[in-house]
Formats: C-alpha cells, sequence, structure tokens
C-alpha cells in the first residue's frame, strides 16, 4: 500500500507514514495492538526525525511563511536602505534575515526549535507595529505642503507589510497551542 500524501510504502500496522508523517488511511486498530501501543511509548520515526506526534502541516507552513517573509522584508530594507550609518537599523534587518533563515531550516523537523526565533520576530513586527503610530505623531509643519497627508498613507503601508508574518505567527502559536 502507498501512503496517500508522499506515496511511499506504508502496512496496515503503522499508524503513520514513516517518511512524511500522514496518517495512515489503511492503518487497522486492534484490542490487541491498542495494549502494545500503550506499552510501548518510544517516539516514531518520521523522515529520519523522532518525534512523539505527526507533524502539523498548519504549524508548519504559518513558520515557514514568517520565515521565507522574514529574509525577504529583512533583505529589501537593508538593500533599500540608505543611510548605512543607523547600527540599530542594521542590526535589527540582520536579526530579521539571520532569525528567517533559523525558522525556515527548522520549522519542518519537528523539534521546535523554531519557536524560540518565531517569537522573537512577532516582537519586532509588534516593535513595528508601535513604532509606525510614530509616523501619525509627526507635526505637519515638517511636511511638505507637495507630498499633502502623507502621514497616514505611511501608517497604512508599514501596517500592511507586517501584516502577512504578524496573522501567519498567530497562526502557528494556535496550532502551537493545541499540540498540549
Amino acid at each position: 500500500m502507498k501512503c496517500k500524501a508522499c506515496g511511499s510504502e506504508v502496512t496496515t500496522s503503522q499508524k503513520y507514514c514513516t517518511y512524511c508523517g500522514e496518517y495512515n488511511e489503511y492503518f487497522l486498530f486492534s484490542e490487541e495492538r491498542q495494549s502494545e501501543s500503550q506499552s510501548n511509548l518510544s517516539p516514531l520515526h518520521y523522515g529520519g526525525n523522532h518525534v512523539s506526534k505527526p507533524l502539523n502541516r498548519k504549524k508548519i507552513t504559518a513558520a515557514k511563511v514568517v520565515g521565507i517573509y522574514s529574509i525577504v522584508f529583512g533583505t529589501l530594507s537593508f538593500l533599500g536602505n540608505e543611510q548605512l550609518a543607523n547600527p540599530l537599523t542594521i542590526i535589527m534587518q540582520i536579526i530579521m534575515i539571520v532569525f528567517g533563515i533559523m525558522v525556515t531550516v527548522f520549522a519542518g523537523k519537528g523539534e521546535g526549535k523554531e519557536k524560540g526565533f518565531l517569537i522573537t520576530l512577532f516582537v519586532f513586527y509588534c516593535i513595528i507595529a508601535l513604532s509606525s503610530f510614530a509616523i501619525l505623531a509627526i507635526p505637519d509643519n515638517l511636511i511638505p505642503a507637495e507630498y499633502g497627508n502623507i502621514k497616514f498613507f505611511l501608517f497604512i503601508l508599514c501596517n500592511a507589510l507586517i501584516i502577512t508574518p504578524f496573522i501567519f505567527s498567530i497562526i502557528y502559536f494556535s496550532a502551537s497551542k493545541k499540540e498540549y
């Protein structure tokens, strides 16, 4: 029999695919197997990783979206930064890129190592969202008349850029909560 998700060989005695961790639809659960499974609580083996539960695809996808978005957002803001003299900005951009890479690398392994990096990125996005309110505090006399009411546009643009990783971070955290 073949796994419906990845196509690798599965047997009726396997509850989950040993390659991708997907539930085996051909699994036959008998009373004899139930007593065996309760006495043998060793971790299952999925694609080279030892985990005790099947991988949560929603959680993995959410983590990878945040990771990839952070890599792209950090790289573009680093490349578009004309004022490379501000060390705090450079440090934040480098952290976003490096942590985005770490989240993307660790996300599919089922070990939970990505969670700390993802929490840090979530905090970064919260700080960016809060700092966008400072845009609205810019006095009107400091903005040239030809730009009109650009403050509101910049506020909306800043928040539109961070809404995607913000939402996917929350999806990741809610999927993590359901596992426990």
